[in-house]
């Protein structure tokens, strides 16, 4: 139970907080669904609940207890006060129940009110199926036979009708892998399976290189210098680079040839010059590409190499038919985000996707999450996507609704077909796996948000393009290089307020009831 000194500051106007604003509101207000209904909780005692449901997503509740509900919370505080309480010519814990009420029993009443809301208010939200966005704000305290009528306001998110969702164009980005690509992909595993050794000098492109680049104008550099803060100060990036990657610049790559650890020498490229300084070098020792690298690099799966190259043709396909369909995702959200204006997402919604962005951009950079030197940058940085973010939730919550998609046994299975092989080096299997997705409300969403894309790609009509043009024509676009949001980068798991024990719902706004009687 909370402290005494915690209770409500019940006030003796008999007004309802923010009652003033009741009328401006009510204009605006095209649509009121009004309810009332009994349920039965847990404790087989019968709550009546009358909801108004308004489609600017501010919402009210009247949430009527009867004194038998209410006693055994009552109960409860006065218990817990007398444990404290210490009054002379008693011993502490020991003041009579009678005195104790008589003396103190407003305050301990008024706390426990809302002790009684924070109990019941969660069952009724989550017998009505509601999802909150913000915490709840109890308005109102009135005293009704028999008990007592409380009047809470809880937001949701606004009603409204999404456009242009069932007839749209998209492109799809095409790409058919290349003999180019398995070579190129070869090269990359044979670097990966080389032998590596220290070395003093470069004779061919078959070294590792690490060196630094600068200015040739600016001072030299000097490694022992340090800040204000005792930091190393540079004026030079470090950089690396495996000298038989074809896909570098063929010039930088010869400018390095026939030198050693601790020497330096200017690049020239586009009228600029560079001054490279080699800080470390790695002979790297390629192994031939033949059916025993195949047998190596597959891991026993194949023992010959023209079927190991058929194997990585496949794999690279897939990686580009992946990305063509998340393109193509992306383009969906970005349509039903840019032709949907009317749709603000409500701050609190913003206020938990920036969180979100703004941790897990902590964790890319690996920056503690206690740091907040630069969470100021990154709150400005996040803000607008951010904003798409929650805008896409709201919209994709708004559709599951409309066209009542709901997870079946057949979504899981396609999703734990696809995740398997991730799972079993776990050693978990199919039925531990499937435990895991019914408790975790991150993948649920998952699965759901793909039921929705799959569902609305049937209303698309594509035009494949190349991958080549597909980006030329995003970075010539108004929206940039980049979409306005990832589909795969940010699941919410719910707009829910999470009710834990030892948070209190409630605050300071309501009035008192004794006051009133």
């Amino acid at each position: 139970m909370a402290k005494l000194a915690d209770a409500l500051d019940l006030g003796s106007s008999g007004e309802t907080h923010e009652s003033s604003s009741l009328s401006d509101r009510t204009l605006i207000i095209l649509l009121i669904i009004k309810y009332s209904t009994h349920f039965q909780l847990q404790s087989e005692l019968f709550v009546e609940k009358n909801f108004t449901f308004n489609d600017s997503g501010i919402n009210t509740l009247e949430l009527i207890l009867t004194q038998e509900e209410i006693q055994p919370v009552y109960d409860e505080a006065y218990q817990e006060a007398q444990k404290s309480i210490d009054l002379k010519g008693f011993r502490k814990g020991k003041v009579p129940m009678a005195m104790i009420k008589k003396m103190y029993g407003k305050a301990i009443e008024s706390e426990a009110n809302i002790e009684v809301v924070n109990k019941y208010f969660p069952l009724v939200m989550d017998e009505a199926k509601i999802k909150l966005i913000d915490s709840p704000a109890l308005k109102d305290i009135q005293p009704v036979e028999n008990g007592i009528k409380f009047l809470l306001e809880f937001q949701t998110v606004p009603n409204f009708e999404i456009n242009n969702y069932q007839e749209f164009e998209i492109q799809e980005p095409v790409y058919v892998a290349k003999e180019d690509d398995v070579e190129k992909e070869l090269d990359s595993i044979a670097y990966e399976l080389a032998e590596k050794e220290d070395a003093t000098s470069i004779d061919s492109y078959n070294y590792h290189v690490y060196y630094a680049l600068e200015d040739p104008n600016q001072e030299p550099h000097q490694h022992d210098e340090k800040d204000e803060h005792g930091h190393h100060e540079h004026n030079h990036k470090h950089n690396d680079m495996f000298l038989g990657n074809t896909q570098i610049n063929t010039n930088l790559r010869d400018a390095f040839l026939n030198h050693s650890v601790g020497e330096s020498f200017i690049f020239s490229e586009k009228d600029k010059e560079y001054k490279i300084i080699i800080e470390n070098v790695q002979k790297i020792n390629l192994p031939e590409i033949n059916d025993e690298f195949a047998k190596k690099a597959s891991e026993e799966k194949f023992d010959n190499l023209s079927d190991y190259r058929q194997d990585l043709e496949m794999k690279i396909q897939d990686y580009w038919d992946n990305k063509s369909r998340q393109e193509m995702e992306n383009q969906i959200v970005d349509h039903l985000i840019i032709n949907n204006p009317q749709i603000v997402p409500p701050e609190k919604v913003v206020e938990v996707a920036l969180e979100n962005l703004v941790k897990n951009a902590k964790v890319q950079y690996k920056i503690s999450e206690k740091d907040t030197q630069f969470d100021i940058y990154l709150n400005e940085s996040y803000k607008s996507h951010a904003i798409n973010l929650a805008k896409w939730n709201i919209i994709k919550d708004k559709l599951i609704e409309k066209e009542k998609l709901e997870l079946e046994d057949y979504d899981y299975d396609d999703w734990l077909e696809k995740n398997k092989q991730h799972f079993q080096q776990y050693g978990l299997t199919d039925h531990q796996i499937r435990e895991y997705i019914n408790t975790n409300e991150n993948v649920q969403a998952e699965i759901l948000q793909k039921k929705l894309i799959d569902y609305l790609m049937g209303f698309a009509t594509t035009n494949e393009i190349s991958f080549d043009e597909f980006y030329a024509q995003r970075r010539e676009a108004s929206s940039g290089p980049k979409p306005l949001v990832d589909v795969e980068e940010y699941y919410p798991t719910t707009t829910d307020i999470d009710f834990d024990e030892d948070d209190a719902i409630i605050e300071d706004s309501a009035t008192d009831t004794e006051e009133k009687e």
